[in-house]
């Protein structure tokens, strides 16, 4: 019995102390809270300080750069409009865009131009040649400075079953152009919706255009004995040459360049992974005028076609070896 009171007891005792290390461990817990929440918001505090110290400082340099700024501007504004004006004429302009410009005062073919009777004798054919003879037409080497860049619109792909609905021609006399060729020609069939969708050109706007027996002998008067340049010389070389085959016209001694293959041969891009000199993945013309940032003239209007042809072709035969494109 002793013994059992003697453990009854220690368990008092020890129930005592077990209350009283919880009591202290509430406390405890509750305290360190307290602080947690504390250091949290002195952090928090903390922050926002900086912020609003930064935001302070920054709108200080703002109210002194405008106080600056506006006795410089009441002291100085006639100086400050001269600054201005300098830098606005001292603007300087992509040689794209010169390019471009240069053409604004280049005079234009007159169609309506009365050909005399001995030209006309003198292109017209008076015997009979061979389809296929007439059909080649010799190239050529050599880099002219003076040449014309010609483009053709037509309704398909083949020269004998399509028609040519758009001639545009660009003479040049020392690299620089001096005369426009450009018209719409009025086919025999009526345009075809997709083929609208590919040049733009319709039935309404060659209505009143010429037919391409009116247009022939004045694009050879246009061109005489220049050398041709054409993207992808070897479709409109035949467009043109059926044509005046078709309508009884001799066949012209002009030489011919090809674009399509010089931009082949000495247009490419550098490879910055490998560090060499690479082909682009299209030749096509509307790309090389994205290239070369040309983008504000039109595709697939003859003119704007003939603009880029000849500016490849000036890039090409001004160039040392490799010509670069711009992108």
């Amino acid at each position: 019995m002793d013994n059992i009171a003697g453990l009854e007891n220690e368990l008092q005792k020890y129930n005592k102390k077990r209350i009283i290390a919880l009591i202290i461990e509430c406390v405890s817990v509750i305290f360190m809270l307290f602080n947690l929440t504390f250091s949290l918001v002195a952090i928090t505090a903390f922050v926002f300080y900086l912020l609003y110290n930064s935001k302070a400082k920054k709108i200080k340099g703002e109210i002194a750069l405008s106080n600056e700024v506006s006795n410089i501007s009441s002291s100085n504004q006639i100086n400050t409009n001269i600054v201005i004006e300098n830098v606005k004429n001292d603007k300087k302009e992509s040689s794209e865009t010169l390019y471009i410009k240069s053409f604004e005062d280049v005079k234009n073919y007159d169609l309506g131009k009365q050909l005399d009777n001995s030209f006309i004798k003198n292109i017209t054919r008076n015997k009979e040649v061979i389809y296929e003879n007439f059909m080649k037409y010799p190239n050529t080497t050599k880099r002219p400075s003076n040449f014309v860049v010609f483009d053709f619109e037509t309704t398909g792909l083949n020269e004998e079953n399509n028609e040519i609905i758009q001639v545009g021609a660009i003479k040049f006399d020392l690299e620089k152009p001096i005369e426009t060729f450009i018209t719409y020609v009025k086919p025999n069939k009526k345009i075809t919706q997709k083929i609208t969708s590919i040049n733009g050109i319709t039935n309404e706007m060659v209505e009143d255009a010429p037919s391409i027996q009116e247009v022939l002998p004045r694009f050879l008067d246009f061109i005489g004995e220049e050398v041709l340049i054409a993207h992808n010389c070897t479709f409109d070389m035949k467009f043109l040459l059926h044509n005046l085959y078709k309508y009884g016209y001799k066949k012209p001694k002009n030489k011919a360049i090809d674009t399509l293959q010089m931009a082949r041969s000495k247009i490419k891009e550098y490879d910055f992974v490998t560090e060499k000199d690479v082909k682009l993945e299209s030749y096509k013309l509307e790309e090389l005028k994205w290239r070369f940032n040309l983008d504000e003239l039109k595709s697939h209007e003859a003119l704007s076609d003939c603009k880029v042809c000849a500016y490849i072709y000036l890039e090409i035969i001004n160039s040392v070896d490799v010509c670069y494109t711009v992108y």
